[in-house]
């Protein structure tokens, strides 16, 4: 009777624990897709599986009128210029990136929605913002995104002496006597405070004002800045810079954001980690084109769970005048003409399909 006892729970047992493990979820459950330039490199072991590169709460696109779309493609876009000014502005058009900063506008455009940050706290007298960023954000490069870069734009950057000549912008960073100060409370915690209550300044994040913000990459920034390198290597880097003569034009030459840099080096690095959904994989002067491929570490989800973007590529194509571009883009070589000008017009409206 033991016996049968010892073998009838023996029994139960087994078709529990097969019971459970039928149920426990695997990788393959993930709630979340990716494209099928980026599956194929999960599969050879050269990228993580989309559900690491993703934050623990990405942001959910869902807008009104809008469909999921269909994975792959390249958009192509034809532009007037040849240097990496021309192209970065061009692909700004289509990335829009320049208004996605740790907020940006909602839908109508009537107040911010949390964007890179996942929520803002605000003090009662508006001096003290406090943002709290989705965890497991990461730059196009795979490193983390952390509290650690946006204290280094406020405060290595924007409040350094050397790099303002003394003197901070008024603005977004000034609206008062003072320029804010940001501090690290975590790696997804920090604040940023203000010498005066400034209301607006979540408004101010969502134009291009805010980019900046989420464009200081740390990690790589710090070699060119003389508070993070040694003297011996940033003379070796400023030796290697063309038009370098100390660190300050040094960090000029490298950054795209802060007094004096150029926000298109990131169209012509394609070291410079972003967080762009596209980067830039084949920089203007190697040819008439730049070409931006899909960031595999992009934070945006559609409602669905495929991870965003849906286009693979985009292609910019560069001309030296405006009559040649109009030829190739009314024979069909384009997808969209982002830049035009009104004298434009008239032409597509009459080459325009009924």
């Amino acid at each position: 009777m033991n016996s049968r006892f010892a073998r009838l729970v023996l029994s139960i047992m087994l078709i529990t624990t097969l019971f459970a493990v039928s149920f426990v979820p695997s990788r393959a459950q993930s709630p979340y897709k990716e494209a099928p330039m980026l599956a194929e490199l999960v599969k050879a072991g050269k990228l993580p599986p989309v559900e690491e590169r993703l934050p623990e709460n990405p942001r959910v696109i869902d807008l009104p009128g809008s469909e999921i779309g269909t994975y792959g493609g390249d958009f192509r876009d034809p532009f007037v210029g040849s240097g990496a000014g021309d192209a970065f502005w061009t692909s700004q058009m289509i990335f829009l990136t320049v208004w996605r900063g740790l907020v940006n506008w909602n839908a109508d455009y009537s107040g911010w929605v949390p964007n890179v940050a996942e929520s803002v706290d605000i003090s009662p007298d508006a001096k003290v913002y406090t943002f709290h960023l989705r965890k497991g954000l990461k730059w196009s490069d795979g490193v983390p995104f952390t509290s650690d870069d946006v204290v280094f734009y406020v405060n290595d950057i924007m409040n350094n002496p050397e790099l303002t000549n003394n003197k901070v912008p008024d603005g977004i960073l000034k609206p008062g006597t003072n320029a804010a100060v940001a501090e690290k409370i975590d790696d997804v915690t920090f604040t940023i405070t203000f010498d005066v209550s400034f209301g607006m300044f979540l408004l101010r994040m969502c134009t291009y004002d805010g980019w900046a913000f989420v464009t200081a990459p740390k990690h790589y920034l710090q070699q060119f800045h003389a508070s993070y390198n040694t003297p011996e290597n940033i003379k070796e880097l400023i030796a290697k810079t063309e038009g370098a003569s100390d660190w300050v034009s040094l960090f000029q030459l490298h950054s795209a954001v802060g007094v004096g840099a150029d926000p298109s080096v990131i169209a012509r690095d394609t070291a410079y980690p972003t967080m762009f959904p596209w980067v830039y994989t084949q920089p203007m002067g190697t040819g008439n084109q730049f070409v931006a491929e899909r960031n595999p570490y992009y934070y945006w989800v559609d409602k669905d769970g495929n991870q965003l973007p849906y286009i693979d590529r985009v292609i910019g194509t560069g001309y030296k005048d405006e009559q040649t571009m109009l030829v190739d883009a009314l024979a069909g070589k384009f997808d969209t003409v982002a830049n035009t000008t009104d004298k434009m017009k008239p032409l597509f409206a009459k080459s325009e399909e009924t």
